[in-house]
């Protein structure tokens, strides 16, 4: 037995291994970048469907009103690419380095993207709420008999608002879920 005080400061100072499949972790880090770019680019192609056609709209609608209602539909989708496009990517994770450097850019890539998933209700719902309150206010039918129709599509727009932010919770749930797994400090 060796009761030797330097040797066991040594041994202690030791930098402990990491329960940690840092290669399973890097490749998901990859994964999210490729999802994160996918979203993106989706989102901005969809922006430009949106901005073309309800241009189109707030040229020719039958009303000022509705004219009003798609011009702010259309600055509203420009506002959500444009906090897309300034915030959408995050910080980027960088493989060489330790394995504690890579778990602290981990932790603040995930985290940037729950944050962003959580403020959704804000930067991408919330620009598009006034044009398409506009918009419904401005197709409210004079014939009574199409006002359960108009109801309808009201209803589907809510629903569809609903859903966005549904998805967007349960995915933010998610991530948080994967920075709580992410391991803190070395363990034994």
């Amino acid at each position: 037995m060796n009761n030797d005080p330097l040797r066991e400061l040594w041994l202690q100072s030791e930098e402990d291994e990491m329960a940690v499949d840092v290669a399973e972790l890097r490749a998901q880090s990859r994964e999210l970048d490729r999802a994160v770019e996918r979203r993106n680019l989706v989102e901005m192609f969809a922006a430009g469907v949106v901005v073309m056609a309800f241009s189109g709209w707030a040229v020719s609608a039958p009303t000022w009103l509705g004219s009003v209602g798609a011009a702010a539909v259309v600055v509203g989708v420009l506002l959500v690419a444009a906090t897309l496009l300034r915030r959408g990517a995050g910080p980027a994770v960088h493989p060489s380095g330790s394995t504690l450097d890579f778990l602290a850019q981990r932790r603040a890539q995930l985290e940037h993207q729950a944050q962003l998933l959580e403020r959704v209700p804000f930067w991408y719902v919330g620009p598009l709420l006034p044009g398409l309150g506009i918009l419904a206010v401005s197709t409210y039918p004079a014939d009574p008999s199409r006002v359960w129709s108009w109801v309808g599509s009201v209803l589907v727009q809510v629903l569809g608002v609903l859903g966005v932010l549904w998805v967007n919770r349960r995915a933010a749930a998610d991530l948080r879920a994967s920075i709580e797994a992410l391991p803190q400090e070395p363990q034994d």
